[in-house]
């Protein structure tokens, strides 16, 4: 009986503390490390992504949500690349072409992240040859 009671008394625990599927599987959660925190505050200042197909819309907001919540700082959205920026896409996107790499190793649905610095800003790239591969 002590048993039984026991596991109700867990379960119920366990049942009050649960999540649900989403933020189970996309935590977005505060980034601790003072060090991290920072440099990524300081290189991930503006999303950029030209291209307008439903996937990368997406995209687009889960970073929104994800960035914020991770970096407790706003993040801004442009078409251009104004400062440090994130930029998302697929070979359609003059950025991602301009960067000349080959994806083909990438699949339909595989990515790449590089941070390529130029003499005076750091970008980020998301890239994939699909727009699913962005998400």
């Amino acid at each position: 009986m002590k048993t039984l009671l026991l596991s109700c008394i867990l379960f119920c625990h366990v049942l009050t503390r649960a999540d649900d599927g989403y933020t189970a599987w996309l935590r977005y959660v505060p980034i601790k490390n003072q060090t991290l925190l920072k440099e990524y505050q300081t290189n991930l200042q503006t999303l950029v992504a030209h291209e307008t197909h439903e996937t990368i819309l997406k995209a687009i907001e889960e970073l929104q949500l994800a960035i914020p919540n991770m970096l407790s700082k706003p993040l801004s959205t442009s078409k251009e690349m104004i400062n440090e920026s994130l930029v998302i896409g697929t070979p359609k996107s003059t950025y991602v072409q301009d960067l000349k790499i080959d994806l083909n190793d990438l699949g339909q649905e595989g990515y790449l992240i590089k941070t390529i610095k130029t003499k005076d800003q750091k970008r980020t790239f998301i890239i994939a040859n699909k727009e699913i591969g962005v998400l």
